[in-house]
């Protein structure tokens, strides 16, 4: 299997047996939203509103067609917003000070 990064940055997987794999960015899937406010509420009664939305997703744009042995890593976003089999997004980040610098594994 071959793995094909579109999402707008690298991402390094660190492989159970130690080895680092660097996937640079070959383009960028994107999916278009729609936010929909769906109503607010008070927070502990006071007159702070709290809004609320529900977020529609729409067309995917950037995304190659699918091909025999080749898992497309994508945002979760891109991901949720398509029924392709051969779409992954990182999963089990690893953070150096917060900020993510990989994963360990991929969402399928």
């Amino acid at each position: 299997m071959k793995l094909e990064n579109y999402t707008p940055h690298q991402v390094n997987y660190y492989a159970p047996c130690g080895a680092i794999i660097e996937l640079p960015s070959v383009g960028v899937a994107r999916v278009d939203s729609e936010a929909q406010n769906i109503g607010s509420f008070g927070l502990n009664d006071s007159t702070i509103l709290i809004k609320l939305q529900s977020q529609k997703l729409g067309e995917i744009t950037g995304l190659p067609k699918k091909r025999d042995n080749v898992y497309i890593i994508v945002s979760a976003m891109v991901k949720s917003a398509s029924d392709r089999s051969d779409l992954l997004s990182p999963a089990d980040y690893i953070r150096d000070n917060g900020r993510v610098i990989g994963c360990m594994a991929f969402n399928k």
